[in-house]
């Protein structure tokens, strides 16, 4: 009777521990088959945010495409793309307040990226706000002194302002770092013209046209001048 009781007691606690075991590897599966889920809901959710990220770059920034852009800005407030390419949308829409309006968002995301930062600029010419155009352009080439390209814009910008001692001023930065920057010597010639110094800005078209190394576009250009 005493060997029955402890074999049954042995039974007993052979089964327990095999049901905790069946418990525990099952449990360890159900979690084990939720990671893979949840990984691949990640996975998927991931790949449709990049799917959408690309289709944004292949969709061009037009009237039509408003709606598109404005359903990802309901998703991710934060996509600094997306309320750039609106802006984009409603600069093809006449609509320079609103169009200013989703740039700023943009810039407020990302003030380092220049797209943004030139649509900003060509939106407030637009609205006719020179100065704060000149002050944004003016920011980014202190921070960026060696930018020939926002040089440039901002030296093109004064031009357009009739402030042509800046403008020179400006493109003789471009043309300290980049001698042979056909644009900034036909802009210089531009300022020079209205400076009344005319032999300098024959002297920057002959420079322009011979650093162009015969393209057709800086000749046509310097004809014009």
């Amino acid at each position: 009777m005493y060997y029955i009781k402890k074999y049954y007691k042995l039974f007993i606690l052979n089964f327990i521990l095999f049901i905790s075991i069946t418990l525990i590897i099952s449990f360890i599966q159900k979690s084990q088959k939720l990671f893979v889920y949840e990984a691949k809901l990640i996975v998927e959710e991931n790949n449709n945010r990049n799917q959408d990220e690309n289709l944004m770059n292949y969709i061009y920034p037009t009237r039509e495409n408003e709606p598109y852009y404005q359903k990802i800005i309901d998703e991710d407030p934060f996509n600094a793309d997306a309320w750039l390419y609106m802006s984009f949308c409603y600069y093809d829409l006449k609509q320079h307040e609103e169009a200013l309006e989703s740039i700023n968002f943009a810039f407020a995301i990302n003030p380092s990226d220049l797209l943004i930062v030139l649509k900003k600029s060509d939106i407030l010419k637009e609205l006719n706000r020179y100065s704060d155009a000149i002050e944004l352009l003016t920011d980014t080439v202190k921070k960026d002194p060696q930018n020939t390209y926002m040089l440039n814009v901002l030296a093109e910008t004064f031009l357009e302002t009739s402030d042509y001692e800046k403008a020179a001023y400006y493109f003789h930065k471009v043309l300290h770092i980049h001698p042979k920057d056909s644009r900034s010597w036909l802009g210089l010639a531009k300022a020079y013209i209205h400076l009344s110094q005319d032999s300098e800005a024959i002297a920057c078209i002959q420079q322009a046209v011979t650093n162009s190394e015969n393209d057709p576009e800086v000749e046509l250009k310097a004809g014009k001048l």
